[in-house]
């Protein structure tokens, strides 16, 4: 079983660096400058042109661009990109959370179908307490970790890039 130790050993550095990875420059700096990053501004999203308010339980969400090294043969599912960054640490590692436009199981579907497209092999799978399913793809260039979260302000899917 050494693929499943591999496997759940990367999951955990991705939830790692995810888990360690500031939510803003302010937050990674105590407040001070924030530190030189490749990570892009935010950018608001516009709502309907309709005027209509959005619905108090549905926060709206700022969108940030992926960072400008984002490998560009790694998709991401269709929706909203809320957290995303790149960490430079002698090799460059990639995240970012993306709120779908589907519901987390279509939009575990989607990731797959898109990455499968794009040359990526599932390498493996692990289903969560909630049902869910984390999964790792991998190409001749990278390993993409693929984790689903439904914890109450971070739903989402969660992208960890690391190079081979």
């Amino acid at each position: 079983m050494p693929s499943r130790l591999a496997f759940i050993a990367a999951a955990a550095l991705a939830v790692t660096l995810t888990a360690c990875a500031p939510s803003s420059p302010e937050a990674a700096t105590g407040g001070d400058a924030p530190p030189e990053s490749s990570a892009p501004a935010p950018v608001e999203t516009e709502g309907d042109d309709d005027g209509a308010a959005e619905p108090e339980d549905e926060p709206s969400l700022t969108a940030v661009p992926l960072p400008d090294t984002w490998p560009a043969v790694v998709p991401v599912v269709d929706g909203v990109i809320v957290d995303a960054f790149a960490v430079d640490s002698g090799t460059v590692f990639w995240g970012a959370r993306v709120v779908p436009d589907a519901d987390l199981t279509e939009a575990s579907e989607q990731a797959r179908a898109q990455l499968e497209a794009a040359g990526f092999t599932l390498d493996g799978e692990a289903e969560n307490d909630d049902g869910t399913v984390n999964r790792t793809y991998a190409s001749d260039e990278f390993r993409v970790f693929v984790n689903l979260s439904t914890a109450p302000g971070e739903e989402g899917v969660l992208y960890n890039v690391q190079p081979r």
